[in-house]
């Protein structure tokens, strides 16, 4: 295929290699080989095959330097980018998996017959490889109970459930948005404006009055973009594939008035996309009426949750709302099969056992949520509400941030527009790059946006940065701090001065200047953190063997409370303030802090008299009568300031109570001692049970 005005003739994945040099300068060989999966001879003589290109151009050869890199001069990007002969070309390099997703979309949203000739001309193959990609498709098709069909007359389409086509669009955009170059299929398979339906998102979420995640944002104008294509298609035969479902929805009711009407053919349209809508994970969020049997599920789980795992919600009104905002699309994802486009569940990093603690919890308790769905949910979803409930919400803030969202203007072309979005994309991990657009649609949708990079000075109000379409790395580094520190994403002179400061204070001189050039280059880059699982604390951690107390005499249950926090409050674990709350919480016949008949665990928020981490452990030979009636012989106060580690002692703590015989042994034991020895032992085989896991 043409490359370039001077005759530049290579295949796709001598493009592809040629191009990831260029944006990449210091990738080595091997990681070439690794990224094409390339043999040591077919990079060479894919480099050799380029070279003579090159040549023929009258353009330097790439160069391997002495570190085992290839480098392309500036004057190899620069005519690359000077290019506006062939605007359309593909440049990046597909794999089989993409090529079958790009033919479920192709086949599923064209508007005309589609023959293996413009199936290979889209994917830029040779016909032997675009019919194997078709066999390959069948198969896929048919393990989703849907079946390819073939006629001279009609092409290409696609026979079986409409309701089952459609979720194979939302599964196909799901697997190809992992792709660099995701937006641009998505833009060359259909003719519906992008910058149009990020429009109508926009006006959705002001509508409504919600905010979508920055991931859910992106997979959300896709999947709209494909639908609306299949609506305005010829291949919809069954317009009630999905029809008075969701139709009391406020998201129904506002797409019915919002919408494009050359959008939609039916009815069963505008409630699939709503359904789009509710299945797309938000920040934030007001909510219906509707929504309140899910809110009433949530409020089961919250309180069940606390029971089970003693983490005390201090605000249950709030949070159990800002669930809502997470669990709401989750139960319609779970409902009608769609995928899971929130964060990225791979980010969410728990300690092993304390994640196999924290999922035992949810599965045990989610019941009322897959009675709304209908179906039980699965893994990936557990793992994310694990991680709402694990936290209390307090990591999900940083996933839950809304990110600036930016728009990319090239005057150059298509294939330099795309080099230069995926660049910035790389760039700013902090921002959501929206599009890549022309610059009349950006000037028609730009409030849609809080910032654009751009090759031309623009009209609008939304922040611009004027950059070339390939910058040099040094001047990338200075974009960067320049946008950081504009939108206060990082404070970088303050950093700066900071740091300067000290280091001036411990050396006799420092070159200031030069310094802060080189922290300024340091603070630009985003810095990765290795994320060091902590092994989570098991029973005894919290409980020193002074904590344990046995008592031979009668007791009423204020006094036992009294004798069990004692040691907690001599050991500056607890304040007074503590065994005050702890009293007036037992003193309600709605108490629920046992753990089986005979253990209470008497427990609250850290914010009454909570000083550090520590658990009781008192023995009443003689049972306690309690004011719910029942007869306790052990008391175990738990004082929990870190709610995040304390999940294996509590299972450890679970287990000792779930253990009659043993609860019989620890209550006829003659000392201490053989208290705390009884304890570890049980405590050993929960770790090994758990390691198990």
């Amino acid at each position: 295929m043409k490359l370039s005005q001077g005759g530049i003739l290579l295949n796709d994945r001598d493009i592809a290699i040629l191009t990831e040099i260029i944006k990449h300068p210091n990738l080595r060989s091997k990681e070439l080989e690794e990224k094409f999966k390339l043999t040591k001879r077919q990079l060479s003589y894919s480099i050799m095959q380029i070279n003579k290109e090159l040549e023929n151009s009258n353009l330097p050869r790439l160069q391997r330097t002495p570190l085992g890199t290839i480098s392309a001069t500036a004057e190899i990007a620069n005519y690359l980018v000077d290019d506006k002969e062939h605007p359309q070309q593909k440049y990046i390099y597909h794999t089989e998996q993409q090529r079958s997703m790009i033919i479920v979309l192709y086949v599923l949203t064209s508007d005309g017959p589609l023959s293996l000739i413009n199936i290979y001309h889209l994917l830029k193959v040779s016909q032997a490889t675009a019919a194997k990609d078709m066999r390959n498709v069948k198969r896929f098709l048919n393990e989703r109970h849907l079946k390819l069909k073939n006629s001279w007359q009609n092409g290409y389409w696609i026979e079986g459930n409409e309701l089952n086509q459609r979720s194979l669009i939302n599964e196909a955009i799901s697997n190809l948005e992992k792709y660099a170059d995701s937006y641009q299929i998505i833009n060359d398979l259909t003719s519906i404006s992008i910058d149009e339906v990020i429009h109508f998102v926009r006006q959705m979420e002001h509508r409504v009055g919600i905010s979508y995640s920055d991931n859910a944002f992106n997979y959300l104008v896709y999947s709209l973009v494909m639908n609306i294509a299949r609506n305005e298609s010829s291949k919809v035969q069954d317009t009630k594939y999905f029809f008075n479902q969701i139709s009391d929805t406020k998201e129904f009711k506002v797409i019915s008035q919002l919408i494009n009407s050359d959008w939609i053919r039916s009815q069963s349209d505008i409630e699939w996309i709503s359904i789009l809508f509710l299945s797309a994970n938000t920040i934030r969020g007001e909510f219906s009426f509707s929504d309140y049997a899910i809110l009433k599920a949530i409020t089961k789980m919250v309180s069940a949750f606390e029971q089970k795992t003693l983490v005390k919600i201090q605000n249950h009104e709030e949070f159990e709302k800002r669930l809502l905002a997470h669990l709401r699309p989750a139960v319609y994802r779970v409902k009608y099969g769609l995928h899971l486009k929130d964060v990225d569940v791979s980010q969410i990093s728990i300690a092993g056992s304390q994640y196999e603690f924290l999922a035992s919890s949810i599965r045990k308790i989610i019941s009322p949520l897959e009675k709304i769905a209908g179906k039980k949910f699965p893994e990936e979803e557990i793992k994310l509400i694990v991680f709402y409930f694990g936290g209390d919400l307090e990591n999900a803030k940083s996933l839950s941030t809304i990110k600036p969202k930016a728009a990319v203007v090239c005057t150059n072309g298509v294939i330099v527009s795309k080099l230069m979005f995926q660049n910035l994309v790389h760039l700013f991990p902090e921002i959501t790059f929206l599009s890549a657009t022309s610059v009349r649609d950006f000037e028609a949708f730009s409030s849609d946006y809080d910032l654009v990079f751009t090759t031309v000075p623009l009209r609008t109000k939304a922040k611009q940065y004027i950059i070339r379409p390939i910058s040099p790395s040094e001047d990338a580094m200075k974009l960067r701090y320049r946008v950081l520190s504009d939108f206060g994403l990082k404070n970088m002179e303050l950093a700066l001065d900071q740091i300067t400061q000290i280091v001036r204070r411990h050396t006799k001189s420092v070159d200031v200047l030069g310094l802060k050039s080189d922290l300024k280059h340091w603070l630009s880059t985003e810095q990765s953190t290795t994320n060091i699982q902590k092994e989570v604390p098991n029973l005894s951690a919290y409980l020193s063997p002074q904590f344990i107390r046995l008592i031979d005499k009668k007791t009423y249950w204020q006094e036992a409370l009294c004798t069990a926090t004692e040691p907690l409050i001599h050991s500056g674990i607890v304040n007074q303030d503590y065994l005050d709350t702890i009293v007036k919480n037992t003193a309600s016949r709605n108490n629920y802090s046992f753990l089986g008949s005979r253990i209470a665990i008497p427990h609250t928020t850290s914010d009454h008299g909570i000083l550090q981490d520590g658990f009781g452990f008192t023995v009443f030979k003689q049972a306690v009568k309690f004011p719910t009636g029942q007869n306790i012989n052990i008391i175990v106060p738990i004082a929990i300031y870190n709610t995040k580690e304390h999940l294996r002692a509590i299972e450890q703590l679970t287990s000792i109570a779930s253990d009659d015989k043993l609860i019989s042994t620890i209550i006829s034991a003659s000392d201490t001692e053989s208290i705390y020895r009884f304890i570890k032992s049980k405590e050993k085989e929960t770790k090994i049970d758990a390691n198990r896991l």
